[in-house]
């Protein structure tokens, strides 16, 4: 099992490309859209609330980032997150 993980992992190293950097600096804008995974934990100090444990939720949203220079850039966007 060990060398089948090990194999599908070299082959997949291989397959591999990483994100080519631009020299010119024409795109100021990009957009993206956010999925987050995310376990949550409530507790409360009400009686009548029994806690439930870790519970696992989501959140989504729109991004959208400013770049001033190739070291600064402005993100901000919009999104919900659900427990």
């Amino acid at each position: 099992m060990k060398k089948l993980a090990g194999t599908l992992l070299t082959i997949s190293a291989l397959f591999a490309g990483a994100q080519e950097t631009s020299t010119s600096f024409d795109n100021k804008y990009r957009f993206g859209l956010r999925i987050t995974p995310q376990p949550t934990w409530f507790v409360s100090e009400d009686r009548n609330n029994t806690p439930a444990g870790a519970i696992f939720g989501f959140g989504f949203g729109l991004n959208l980032e400013y770049r001033f220079s190739n070291i600064a850039a402005l993100l901000t966007g919009i999104g919900g997150d659900f427990e």
